[in-house]
């Protein structure tokens, strides 16, 4: 299966996406998922990017329907494995290694814990017994649901914003590449 997704983070030059491969593959490790208060204390503790992958907008893609599908069912595969789904690629070090674990949220999507420079340091594992570890959902109050979905509207706003900037960002690399080529012509 294949899906086209755009990778979103609200801290691109962190990001090293030059470092990425056109094309991941997930592989399924054999490190079970842990809870969302474990997998909150790995990330305070690994500091990963985090990206949001999405759907890129239909002009970027020939078959938007076909890739909606495709982004769903790969949505699907990775919250219906009890384990957590990865992908590798050589580092600029040399180093060959896992780069990025994928999480499924549901109110969210699907979200990649980069570590585009050094590889995954460690899995996330369960937080040892009477750990003072609270889930950050235990010390909000309760939202009525017109609370939530202003929060929801806020962080989608977020998001929104932060796509136009990695589109703005895409737009002036494309064309400053097509001006180098052009000028790469010239020479020749």
């Amino acid at each position: 299966m294949t899906t086209y997704v755009a990778a979103n983070t609200g801290t691109p030059r962190e990001s090293a996406a030059e470092t990425w491969p056109q094309n991941m593959t997930l592989m399924l490790t054999n490190e079970p998922i842990v809870s969302m208060v474990d997998l909150q204390a790995w990330m305070r503790r690994s500091k990963p990017l985090l990206c949001q992958f999405t759907l890129p907008p239909p002009p970027d893609i020939q078959d938007a329907t076909s890739n909606t599908h495709s982004y769903q069912k790969l949505f699907q595969y990775v919250t219906s494995k009890p384990f957590y789904t990865v992908a590798a690629w050589t580092l600029p070090s040399g180093k060959h290694c896992n780069n990025v674990i994928f999480v499924a949220l549901n109110k969210i999507g699907l979200i990649g814990a980069f570590f585009p420079r050094t590889g995954i340091p460690e899995m996330p594992k369960p937080l040892p017994p009477g750990s003072s570890q609270v889930d950050i959902s235990t010390r909000t109050p309760p939202m009525t649901p017109e609370q939530r979905e202003a929060v929801l509207t806020q962080i989608k706003r977020r998001w929104d914003f932060q796509l136009q900037q990695f589109r703005f960002l895409k737009m002036r690399l494309h064309t400053a590449r097509g001006k180098q080529q052009h000028r790469s012509g010239d020479v020749l």
